[in-house]
């Protein structure tokens, strides 16, 4: 069987105690990673280049258009048969920012030395210590 290939973005948003934003999927079989905490973001739809369809995602999913950067793009294989060309941004959201979940049904400000607390989605957990590693920054 042949993979189908997609196009995705997602946002790494940390606050300013430098936790990272994740949302928690429903659990419902037939969606990928029910009940796995992810990043905000999706699927690039056609027409639509990977900044406009972060920007929408976010819209959708917390209710805020944070500024955020390109940082980082690269292929995965979802299981079961899906390639996915990731488009990761970074950016900054405050922790009592007026967050309204659109498609999730929870969020939480997570510190980076508790991610492995959480069931992550995608993968997602790699680039973000990934991103955390790559910016001394952030860690000050």
């Amino acid at each position: 069987m042949r993979a189908i290939p997609i196009i995705g973005v997602a946002a790494i948003l940390f606050d300013e105690r430098r936790r990272v934003l994740l949302l928690l999927r429903e659990n419902k079989p037939d969606i990928a990673f029910p009940d796995h905490w992810t990043l905000v973001g999706g699927h690039v739809r056609p027409g639509e280049t990977p900044d406009r369809a972060m920007e929408r995602e976010m819209r959708e999913e917390i209710g805020l258009v944070p500024r955020v950067w390109p940082w980082l793009c690269y292929n995965r294989l979802d299981p079961p048969n899906t390639w996915v060309r990731q488009h990761l941004y970074y950016g900054f959201l405050h922790h009592d920012a007026d967050i309204r979940l659109g498609e999730e049904i929870a969020y939480r400000w997570v510190p980076i030395r508790h991610l492995n607390r959480y069931r992550i989605g995608f993968r997602f957990d790699e680039p973000i210590v990934l991103l955390w590693r790559a910016q001394p920054w952030l860690a000050s």
